[in-house]
């Protein structure tokens, strides 16, 4: 078998596998084009494969499905079980909660629409802290998998077994994918889908199918598509100017919709057709290649361990690790994939009962991974959020600051004189709690709205205090002109706890845990002031009160709790805070917001300790 094997499909696997991990490690804005070659690859191995075997009458749908879960599910369930149990001991529980619904996708390569569905933002930063948040791949892969054997085997028997029928039914696959491709629904609808997806797959397979065994067109042409491939998905290698300037790596190599389109749909297709004509040509690897063949040949494993490994260091020690960290955690990464090559590439490959033992562990697993999502991922008594591991209450993470959909209503008392109109989206409703925690909680009217264009006409012209959470010039002129009260309209602040819960809850068993401190990041500190501006006295600064000497802001209240549960919404006590803190008496008894915020939190009689 490993005479057969083509030397350069494991050179572009090096070349994939290293894009796709320069690119989870912040220093490759393309590197994700990686996945892509990837695709392209599965294709051409695997279409001609099954064509070939129905040729000859010996294409077994179940027996096809079956290898593909030898080759794919041990290891996956493997790297998801250690990563729960990491988790386990050291995640906070809105993190755990969602570790343990990714790792429930994984074992059933549904983790591409878990992903989809809870969010759709591929370039979300806080994907960065999810260690399985790569195994969206493995979905898209395995449906693969299941779709294509299935499509071909109905067309090869009710077309009279015609092999070009065959290449006809994927090359209307592949247009109509091609086309959904480029206009999909929502913007990151090609990320996650097979239908998507498909083209990049069926694209490889034709080209496995018209390869011409005995005859190579010249070789400088595939020289020279390698190196185009290697300059699309390395493109984004600039980016390392910041990490040598400032020794460490960014959180990600993200990049904004408007730069994805222009990538999606430029270079993904572009690395598409490259990675179909390098593998067309079947050209020889030169030796000096060989450490890149070396990493193709454990592509699978470094793809796989690379994200939990990179995502705990970001989550526990540092969001924006030192050169000297990232490569311990590639030298790790290495490590463990040439451990699990040799375990399951050489000696569990070929036996029959690893499906069921896998099929075994992930049942029971799973069992355990609902049960944490029932409780909230709650698996300890955690002080700092005031919950216990027993009778949690039901999503607690979310329960409080959702209590504001309640007052979605109208007003039920315009003549009170405290009609508060509160829009936006969940930092207004965290506003909403502020309020109610408030001594002027019971005496607010509160009615709340997540945008303008929902707010009734008569909602605008009884409210006496209007809080919204963005920008002033974005209030709609019809509102202006239906309000009672134009003066008392005022600006909620943004805010932001840091990227990671985890990198506070670490320094538990430290001497000074409950002074920790966390750096803000310069997005919110430049939208802070530019809203500050824009509102002037009337802008409610919700970062000043929590802010510190260093410039930083505090993760602890006083009383020892967590200002955030996930670092961007208020716990009850986050909210208890703010309420005693900002200048409320000055909003509803003055009108504007000229007063002086209290200094910085005392910490000078908190007794440091074990924070459990």
């Amino acid at each position: 078998m490993e005479k057969c094997r083509r030397k350069d499909i494991d050179l572009l696997k090096g070349i994939a596998v290293i894009g796709v991990f320069f690119y989870h490690f912040g220093i490759c804005r393309s590197g994700y084009l990686g996945v892509d070659v990837f695709l392209v690859i599965s294709g051409f191995l695997t279409i001609p494969k099954i064509v070939d075997l129905m040729e000859t009458d010996n294409f077994h749908y179940i027996r096809f499905i079956k290898q593909r879960l030898i080759r794919l599910w041990p290891l996956t369930i493997l790297v998801a079980v250690l990563t729960l149990l990491v988790g386990y001991f050291m995640m906070m529980p809105v993190d755990y909660q969602n570790l343990a619904e990714n790792a429930l996708a994984t074992f059933f390569f549904s983790n591409n629409l878990l992903q989809y569905f809870l969010g759709g933002n591929y370039w979300d930063i806080r994907n960065d802290f999810k260690p399985l948040m790569h195994t969206w791949y493995l979905g898209v892969l395995f449906e693969f998998y299941i779709f294509i054997p299935a499509l071909l085997l109905s067309v090869w028997y009710l077309l009279g077994k015609k092999k070009s029928c065959l290449k006809i039914t994927l090359m209307v696959c592949t247009l109509l994918s091609f086309l959904l491709f480029l206009f999909p629904l929502k913007p990151f609808d090609p990320f996650y889908f097979l239908h998507t997806r498909l083209f990049e797959f069926t694209i490889g397979g034709l080209a496995g199918l018209g390869l011409r065994k005995t005859e190579h067109l010249e070789r400088k042409y595939y020289i020279g598509a390698y190196l185009i491939l290697l300059l699309i998905i390395l493109f984004g290698l600039f980016s390392m100017r910041n990490v040598l300037k400032e020794n460490t790596i960014a959180i990600g190599a993200h990049i904004q919709p408007q730069h994805f389109s222009m990538a999606n749909k430029l270079f993904l297709p572009m690395t598409v057709f490259l990675t179909a004509l390098i593998l067309h040509g079947n050209i020889a690897v030169h030796r000096k290649w060989k450490i890149l063949s070396y990493l193709g040949t454990r592509s699978f494993e470094i793809f796989l361990w690379q994200q939990p490994i990179f995502a705990f260091y970001r989550y526990f020690i540092d969001h924006r690790p030192s050169i000297v960290a990232f490569t311990g955690c590639t030298l790790l990464t290495i490590l463990l994939s040439e451990w699990a090559y040799d375990l399951f590439e050489k000696k569990l490959y070929f036996k029959k009962k690893i499906i069921r033992k896998a099929l075994l562990l992930s049942t029971t697993v799973s069992i355990f991974c609902f049960a944490v999502y029932k409780n909230s991922g709650v698996v300890r008594d955690i002080p700092e959020l005031d919950v216990k591991a027993v009778n949690v209450p039901p999503h607690f993470n979310t329960a409080y600051i959702d209590r504001i959909y309640a007052y979605q209503t109208d007003f039920t008392n315009t003549q009170t004189g405290n009609n508060v109109l509160l829009v936006g989206n969940s930092f207004a409703r965290d506003f909403g709690n502020i309020l109610l925690e408030s001594v002027y909680g019971e005496q607010l009217n509160i009615s709340y709205y997540p945008d303008f264009v929902s707010v009734p006409i008569t909602q605008m012209e009884h409210c006496d205090y209007l809080f919204d959470f963005g920008y002033r010039a974005d209030i709609p002129k019809e509102v202006w002109k239906h309000l009672k009260n134009k003066n008392q309209v005022y600006g909620i602040g943004t805010k932001s706890f840091g990227m990671s819960n985890g990198y506070v809850y670490a320094k538990r068993y430290t001497e000074n845990y409950y002074e920790t401190t966390i750096p803000l990041s310069s997005a919110y500190i430049m939208l802070n002031e530019e809203w500050k501006k824009e509102w002037g006295k009337q802008y409610i600064d919700l970062i000043e009160p929590i802010e510190a000497q260093t410039g930083e802001v505090y993760a602890f209240t006083p009383d020892h709790k967590l200002f955030s549960h996930d670092c961007r919404h208020l716990t009850r006590a986050g909210a208890m805070y703010y309420a005693r803190i900002l200048p409320l008496d000055i909003i509803f008894e003055k009108g504007y917001t000229d007063a002086a915020y209290p200094q910085e939190i005392n910490h000078e009689n908190i007794v440091c300790g074990n924070g459990g």
